[in-house]
Formats: structure tokens, sequence, C-alpha cells
């Protein structure tokens, strides 16, 4: 009985988070391009620098970030994770913002070493402006 009482208090839990945040939470975030502009990437050093707005939108603030900070190499993919450290094996660096949404491209090797991918992630899944301060979660 015990242990059916548990196992329900850890089933209910793990449905509880699994949810995520509450919609509204979710729906209220702002992506970083939607306040900063002056992108650019020094590619040589993999570091992303940007003017953002600050919380109340009235000062610009020009702030850099490592993306090596933020980006992993995770078998020949680009992929959001803290200290990924994506440059130790990516190359050829390029970041645009054509399609509208700011996108970094490289070309990053398989784990195997045995091909390389040019691969793309959009960084607003990797970057927030803390109030005019990049930042990776």
């Amino acid at each position: 009985m015990k242990n059916a009482l548990f196992s329900s208090v850890v089933l209910a839990l793990c449905v509880f988070s699994a949810q995520g945040s509450p919609v509204e939470e979710r729906s209220t975030k702002i992506l970083f391009d939607n306040s900063c502009h002056s992108i650019s990437l020094n590619p040589s050093i993999a570091v992303l620098t940007a003017t953002c707005l600050d919380t109340a939108g009235t000062a610009s603030v020009t702030s850099s970030i490592s993306l090596n900070s933020c980006i992993a190499n995770t078998n020949g993919m680009l992929e959001a994770k803290a200290g990924g450290d994506f440059a130790a094996s990516c190359s050829s660096l390029s970041f645009s913002q054509s399609s509208g949404e700011p996108e970094l491209t490289a070309r990053c090797p398989n784990t195997a070493g045995t091909a390389t991918f040019t691969t793309s992630i959009d960084l607003n899944s990797v970057l927030s402006n803390s109030n005019g301060f990049l930042t990776c979660p």
C-alpha cells in the first residue's frame, strides 16, 4: 500500500513537470532578435555581438557572447547546450538573418569523424536578451 501511494505521487509529479510552464508564461517570451539589432558574428572566435534594448525599452546596450558557452556539436548537428564548445570541432561559421530568423551555420564533423555536415541553428532558440545583455539560458 505504501509503495502504491509513493508510486502514485511520483507519477503525478512526473506528469506535472512534463507539462512545462503555463501557456501565459511561454507566450510572453520575447525573441532576442525582436529587441536587438546590429547583430554580427566574429567567426574566428565564435562571438556574437548585438545592440539590445533594456527591459524598459528606452536604452540600448551593446553586448557580446561567446556562442561556445551556449551551443554544442552533437554528432554533426548544432544544439543548444550550456558549455557546448562547438567551435572546437566545427568550422566555416557564418551568421545570417536572410530568412527572418537569426541563424548560425557551421560545418561540423560527426562523433566518429567520418563525415562533416553543414548544420544550422535558430539563435532565437539559444539566446535571450536580459535587460540589454545577450545570455543563454
